[in-house]
């Protein structure tokens, strides 16, 4: 199906167990964060902590290259390169704690992320829609879809809260870019070394 379509579900891809783990990682990592900023810690302000808003959502909790997602990326790899036949590097990870009304545009994703994967980890559902068709995961379930290629987006959030992981890999060529030109996986966006 990945070669004619571009994507493929993937059900069952976590265990319930590292599941729920991942889940409870990135809430306590958000309410850290929530709590430093209540409490005027100037630690707040550095992004590797996360951040509450990027460039996409407004006022959600998002994380660039949290180490346990970085590791996750690692775990999953096989999967990926399974359901993709290509042999793949990591790039870097980002997770959100999506909130009510929050929208995610249509859009394409930068170079980094040839092969891109949504990871639904808990919360409400909310689908994700590749090229206009709907696609339903439920805590555990990812897709695998050409992020640079394939159009993709969310429509408003109705639930309360949905927490999701993105993988991204770049196939190993000439042209890949491992760990989104960091020196290595799990270190902060700071490390990178030149511009895309």
């Amino acid at each position: 199906m990945f070669k004619k379509t571009g994507y493929q579900i993937v059900r069952k891809a976590l265990s319930k167990e590292l599941t729920s783990f991942c889940y409870s990682a990135l809430k306590v990592r958000k309410e850290a964060l929530e709590r430093m900023i209540k409490d005027g810690c100037k630690e707040a302000e550095d992004r590797n902590y996360g951040t509450i808003g990027d460039g996409q959502i407004k006022d959600s909790f998002s994380i660039y290259s949290d180490s346990t997602m970085e590791t996750l990326s690692l775990v999953l790899k096989p999967i990926i390169e399974k359901t993709t036949k290509k042999k793949l590097v990591p790039t870097y990870t980002y997770a959100r704690v999506y909130k009510k009304g929050d929208i995610l545009w249509p859009h394409k994703d930068r170079h980094s992320c040839e092969y891109s994967i949504t990871l639904a980890l808990g919360g409400d559902k909310w689908p994700i829609y590749m090229d206009g068709i709907e696609l339903n995961l439920n805590p555990g379930d990812l897709a695998v879809y050409k992020g640079c290629e394939i159009e993709h987006w969310r429509n408003e959030f109705k639930g309360k809260e949905c927490v999701q992981c993105f993988l991204h890999y770049n196939e190993i060529n000439k042209k890949a870019l491992p760990y989104d030109m960091r020196s290595y996986i799990a270190t902060p966006l700071s490390t990178r070394k030149g511009s895309e």
